[in-house]
Order: structure tokens, then sequence, then C-alpha cells
């Protein structure tokens, strides 16, 4: 078996993990595998009365009749959201970017409240997960996929969770924190009183998650929470990067754009979601810390959008494999 050493990996992982648990978990539960069925089930006061109070908890710290009120207007606020989009609120926060206040929800709410009910769900997730006994399984996993890295590796993951923590991956964009009992728990700076810096990034578009590094470098104590090497480390040689569960995601405000101009329908220059990694990626190269990359791909579609990127942002020593070919497995 051939073995890499740099490894950087995003939510595919997660997603062949959590595909490959789901079977072991009781369907009344199994709204627990994503963040859209969970949202769905709070709205829809299908959640477990133990969740719904975590929830309430970690947004009111009193217990009162307001605060009820409170709660029930955020779920409100969720709901508009599923009645314009039906999943991947991180996506369409792109699309809708210019047309806050014609998208049929209140943008402004969603953005801000979204990254600390993301964070909640993984860890209900995960808490139930280790209650199910399925921690084994998870570590199993990834024993799997250590067999193909090699003893001196470099590991990365653009995720947030913290299932491939055994892994020791140094986290881009920061991590789901723990334990997560209030708000202020995921805030990293106040900026006022209602903006804020989290402890993660996520974002729309590669450009602006860049420039959101620049802005966590310069705050004491960043490094508590996030691990920037992989863009900054001037010494680090890597001979094979493996690239698994990466589909580098034109943004949503292009998307949107490529209906009137035809010309975005192909991967653009500012417009895909994590562009600040292929930048990077040929960055490295022109400094010679990076020799040859394997993307993976989970189907035919994606391998061409990999190939127009690789030609689009000038990559060298590049190879394709299916996703497929490398056999992680609970079991």
């Amino acid at each position: 078996m051939y073995k890499y050493d740099g490894f950087l990996f995003g939510n595919g992982m997660t997603l062949n993990l959590l595909s490959q648990l789901k079977t072991a978990i009781p369907l009344e539960k199994q709204y627990l595998i994503g963040i859209d069925d969970f949202l769905k089930s709070l709205i829809e006061n299908k959640l477990s009365k133990r969740e719904e109070r975590q929830i309430f908890h970690l947004f009111y710290r009193k217990n009162d009749i307001e605060n009820h009120k409170n709660f029930e207007r955020l779920k409100d606020t969720v709901a508009q959201y599923y009645k314009a989009h039906d999943a991947n609120i991180e996506y369409y926060l792109g699309v809708d970017l210019f047309q806050e206040d014609t998208c049929g929800y209140d943008y402004t709410l969603i953005k801000s409240i979204f990254p600390f009910l993301y964070n909640i769900w993984h860890e209900l997730l995960i808490e139930y997960l280790y209650y199910l006994g399925l921690d084994k399984n998870i570590e199993i996993f990834m024993n799997t996929v250590n067999e193909y890295l090699n003893d001196k590796r470099y590991i990365f993951t653009t995720n947030f969770d913290r299932f491939a923590d055994s892994l020791n991956p140094a986290h881009l964009h920061g991590k789901f924190v723990t334990p997560f009992k209030k708000c202020s728990d995921l805030v990293l700076k106040h900026i006022d009183e209602s903006h804020f810096i989290y402890k993660c990034i996520w974002g729309w578009n590669g450009i602006g998650k860049l420039n959101f590094i620049d802005q966590y470098k310069k705050i004491i104590g960043y490094d508590n929470f996030f691990n920037f090497n992989f863009f900054y480390d001037s010494n680090a040689h890597v001979k094979h990067l493996l690239i698994y569960g990466i589909g580098f995601q034109i943004s949503g405000y292009i998307e949107a754009l490529s209906t009137v101009k035809p010309e975005y329908k192909k991967p653009t220059m500012g417009g895909v979601v994590d562009e600040h990694i292929l930048i990077r990626l040929q960055g490295l190269q022109t400094q010679h810390q990076l020799e040859h990359i394997t993307f993976t791909y989970y189907a035919d579609s994606e391998l061409q959008h990999l190939q127009e990127l690789v030609e689009l942002y000038g990559i060298k020593n590049v190879m394709y494999k299916k996703s497929s070919a490398f056999l992680f497995s609970i079991t």
C-alpha cells in the first residue's frame, strides 16, 4: 500500500464516516446525522426534551416566559430559512449575499446564529455516538485512514469536527469547542454588541477566509484555537499530498450570477469556496515545498471540476483517484 507524507481532508471524510455509522443509529435518532435534519427537527419540535433544553440554555441563561418566547422566535427564523432553501446554510448564505432584503428570511440573524447551532449539533451528535459505544468504530475508521500515511507526515483539515482528533490534524479553520455551554464559549473576540469573531472560520469564498486568517493572526492567543502552519510554514516539505473529501465548491454567489452570465458557469478566480487552499498549493509548489498531489473525487462530474481548477490555478504534478479507492472503514 502506498503511503502519503501529506494528508488534507475535508467534510467528505466526515460524511463517509457518518454514512457508515448511520446503520447503527436508531431510526428515531437519525436526525442527528446531519445539521439540516437536526435543524428541521428543531423547528418541528421533534428533538428530545433534553436536546431542546441544551439549545435553550445555550442562548438563554434565564428560564422564564420571555426567553421561551424568544426561543420560539429563533425557531421561526430558522423555519423561514428552510422555507426558502432546503439545506446547506453556508452555501445559500453565499447565494443570497447580494439579496439579503428579498431572500425570504432574516439573513443577518441566520448568519450570526448558525455557528452556535452548528457547534451544539456536533456536541449532541458526538455525545450520542459515544453513548452508543460507536467511539470504538470511529477509532477503527481513523486507524484505516492512518494506514495510508507514513510516520513522517503532515495532516491538515478544513473541518471543524473532532472525529479525527486521534490523527492530530492541524485545523486550518478552527474547530468546534467543547464543552459548549454558552454562546460566549465560541467567541474569540467581541467587535461590538452584535458583531464578534468566532473560534472557527466559515464563509462563502476563499478570499474571504484568507482575509479572516490575516485578521485572526493579529489576535493574541489565536494559536490556541487555530493552526495556520499550512499557510505560513516555510520549512515544511511534502513529497506527496493526498487531498480527500474537499470538492472545492463554486461559491454560492458565483453560481447565482451564472444564471445570467454564462461565463461564470466554469470556475473563476475569486469564486471558489476554498480558493485559498488552491492558491497555497500552487505557492508551495513554486517554493519547492510540495512535489506531488493526489485529488480524490466522488463522481465523474467532480473529476472534471477538479481538472478545471488545477488548470485555472496552475497546479502541477497532479493525479486523480476515486474516493472509493481508499478503504476507510468502521469495521
